[in-house]
C-alpha cells in the first residue's frame, strides 16, 4: 500500500452470499428472511435469564420464573438489585421472532398483577446474589444481605378464581434490622391491620382488590412515603 500498488483481495467475492458484491455484506436477504418464531414454541423450563423491561424499569440481570402448579403465572427477579420487580398471570415470556429471537429482549406475556420499585429492594447496599436452586418445579433464590444469608422462594396459589402470589423467605441470623421493599401500592387508601401472628395491607384499585399478608409476628409491614409497601425484619 505504501508503494501505491493496488492491494490484492484476500478473499474473492462469495457469489453464493452476495452475488459477487452486488448486494453488499448481508447479501440478497432481507429482515423477513431472518424471522423465526421457534423459540416461543420451545420449552424453556422453570426460569429464563435475560434482560427484561418491566413497569418498574429495566432489569438487566432478570430471572423470569414460572410460578403456580400449572405455570399459570410468573415473576421477574432482578439479580442485580435482589428485587422482585413484577408478577403477572396468564403467560410467561413473549420472544421476538426477529433474528431468531436474539436481537430483542423478551416481553412480559400476561396480565400484570404487581410491580415494585427500581433499584435495590433491601436497604443494605452490601447485598450479593449467590445463585438459585431447583426444588421440584419451584425455584429457590439464594443471596446475602450484609452477613445475613437469604433463601427466597416465589410461588403462586390459585384457589377458585383468585391469584395469590406468595413469597417464602428463610433468613439467617443477624444482629441488624433490615427493610425489604415488597411492591408498589399505587394508592393512598391502604389499610394496615394485624393479628396475633400476621400483618396485612389491603387496598382497592377499581374492581381489583390487593391484599398483602405477612405470616410472621416479628415482621412489620410499613407504607413508605413513595407509595411502596415494605417489610421490616
Amino acid at each position: 500500500i505504501s508503494s501505491g500498488a493496488t492491494p490484492q483481495k484476500v478473499l474473492p467475492p462469495n457469489v453464493g452470499l452476495d452475488q459477487g458484491g452486488k448486494f453488499g455484506h448481508w447479501g440478497n436477504e432481507s429482515e423477513n428472511d431472518w424471522v423465526d418464531d421457534r423459540w416461543n414454541k420451545m420449552e424453556s423450563g422453570p426460569f429464563l435469564s435475560s434482560s427484561l423491561q418491566t413497569p418498574a424499569g429495566l432489569a438487566l440481570k432478570s430471572i423470569a420464573i414460572r410460578v403456580g402448579d400449572r405455570g399459570e403465572g410468573a415473576v421477574c427477579f432482578d439479580a442485580g438489585h435482589l428485587n422482585l420487580k413484577a408478577g403477572w398471570v396468564g403467560g410467561f415470556l413473549q420472544k421476538s421472532p426477529k433474528r431468531f429471537g436474539i436481537i430483542e429482549m423478551p416481553r412480559l406475556a400476561g396480565e400484570l398483577a404487581f410491580d415494585s420499585a427500581e433499584g435495590p429492594a433491601w436497604d443494605n447496599a452490601n447485598a450479593q446474589y449467590r445463585g438459585l436452586y431447583l426444588h421440584g418445579s419451584r425455584v429457590v433464590l439464594s443471596y446475602a444481605v450484609g452477613n445475613m444469608p437469604v433463601l427466597d422462594q416465589p410461588w403462586l396459589e390459585s384457589p377458585t378464581d383468585l391469584s395469590i402470589f406468595t413469597r417464602t423467605l428463610e433468613l439467617g441470623p443477624t444482629p441488624a434490622t433490615h427493610r425489604l421493599t415488597l411492591l408498589n401500592a399505587k394508592t393512598n387508601n391502604v389499610t394496615l391491620t394485624s393479628g396475633a401472628t400476621w400483618t396485612q395491607a389491603l387496598w382497592q384499585e377499581g374492581p381489583k382488590i390487593t391484599v398483602v399478608r405477612v405470616s410472621d409476628a416479628k415482621v412489620e409491614l410499613v407504607r413508605l412515603d413513595s407509595g411502596l409497601l415494605a417489610a421490616t425484619f
